[in-house]
């Protein structure tokens, strides 16, 4: 596998909304996890808040999302890379 970026300092770098999961977003992580990703394991490290949403709606629709440090999620993506 390979990696191109053109700033090493930058990979990892989150947007202001520092959530991962959820219904769409959720899927895409596990999905990038069976294939060896490292999305899921930086947002175990570095989650400050994790909630389950739809939770009033049926299992189908339930979706995870864990809220994230920034500071501490580059660091773990750049630690576990």
């Amino acid at each position: 596998t390979v990696l191109v970026t053109q700033r090493v300092d930058t990979v990892g770098e989150m947007s202001c909304n520092p959530s991962i999961g959820g219904i769409g977003k959720g899927h895409l992580v596990r999905e990038i996890d069976a294939l060896g990703g490292i999305m899921g394991e930086a947002i175990d490290a570095s989650c400050v808040h994790f909630r389950m949403l739809n939770r009033r709606k049926g299992p189908a629709v339930w979706g995870p999302r864990g809220q994230a440090d920034r500071d501490l999620y580059k660091i773990a993506v750049q630690d576990l890379l």
